[in-house]
């Protein structure tokens, strides 16, 4: 039997080597073809502005503009000044595709799916299809398939399955702590952070084909008896002997080394050319052969900046330290 926990006492107090640790916690949604390069931005207002590249004009909030930087950078702005940077860290929510019907048997069993339209199904009917129970079924909720929906084609309720986002990290660009302390943040605003998401990508290089390919050759011998039947042209009757000296016309055909007749027979009625009959090769063609090791390809692979796919929900956590007292040697 399960039990449900809950939190004692002793889960009241945060004990770190920090005098005054601040977590300032943010999330965003990547849109490029904003002013601002991105959308809904939520952090209580401890964050005034989140700056990313945008295809379009760029655009100011609270008296800043954006200044675009190149795909894959990204620069905030907090609304406090703190004394020490300390560290961070940062997730992705994958962006989704496709609009798929709850009920036309186009689902997987297995598959992730994202409610993006609730639409008209029942509770029961989300739960069939995958929806834990206790969860309320509302856009954005995530599940396994349980079955491919099933059939009817009538409910207004859509789900989607998730992307990626494309990065594997993100990394801090400068020195944090020369971007604190700002004279007056009314006027100047509070502390600054550049960052740069971070994804692989490959250079390549020479393609060098390591081997050869043998021709085919033939194995066997030569062509099988091949035989010709043929015609006296202008002559005479059909016959089985038929010696050149008694015949004055033209011959069509080959005669024999040996005592001079026709090879094959006459036809019985006379004029035209019968045709040969096919031969038979005696013998095997064998496949190429490769002979060396497998080909090459050269490459670089390396770490780039690289902006996340458009709609990925960007969640970070910056830690500062706000007191004057803090970690040796910072």
């Amino acid at each position: 039997m399960t039990v449900v926990r809950g939190y004692g006492l002793n889960g009241k107090s945060f004990y770190t080597n920090v005098t005054k640790p601040q977590d300032t916690s943010l999330t965003f949604t990547v849109t490029p073809t904003n002013g601002l390069g991105i959308t809904s931005l939520k952090s209580n207002g401890y964050v005034r502005n989140v700056f990313m590249h945008t295809s379009t004009t760029p655009a100011s909030n609270d008296g800043y503009t954006n200044p675009n930087p190149l795909a894959g950078f990204a620069l905030i702005q907090f609304t406090n000044n703190f004394n020490y940077y300390l560290s961070g860290f940062t997730q992705f929510q994958a962006p989704t595709t496709g609009s798929i019907k709850i009920d036309n048997s186009a689902m997987t069993a297995g598959q992730a799916y994202i409610i993006t339209t609730l639409g008209d199904a029942t509770l029961a009917k989300w739960q069939a299809i995958g929806v834990p129970p206790g969860v309320t079924p509302a856009v954005g909720v995530s599940f396994i398939a349980l079955t491919n929906g099933g059939a009817g084609n009538v409910l207004t309720s859509r789900v989607s399955t998730p992307t990626t986002s494309g990065i594997y990290g993100v990394e801090i660009v400068g020195t944090p702590n020369t971007m604190l302390a700002s004279s007056s943040i009314a006027s100047n605003g509070g502390a600054w952070l550049l960052v740069q998401f971070m994804s692989p990508t490959f250079t390549a290089g020479a393609y060098t084909p390591a081997g050869t390919n043998s021709a085919p050759t033939f194995t066997g011998s030569a062509l099988g008896t091949h035989t010709h039947d043929f015609t006296v042209i202008g002559g005479q009757a059909s016959s089985t002997t038929n010696n050149i000296a008694n015949y004055a016309g033209p011959i069509i055909g080959k005669e024999q080394a040996t005592d001079a007749t026709y090879v094959g027979a006459n036809s019985a009625t006379n004029g035209g050319v019968v045709a040969a009959s096919a031969g038979t090769p005696a013998g095997t063609v064998s496949a190429p052969i490769f002979t060396g090791t497998a080909a090459s390809l050269t490459g670089t692979l390396a770490l780039a900046a690289t902006a996340p796919a458009t709609g990925s929900v960007i969640s970070m956590t910056f830690r500062y330290d706000g007191s004057s007292v803090t970690i040796d040697g910072l």
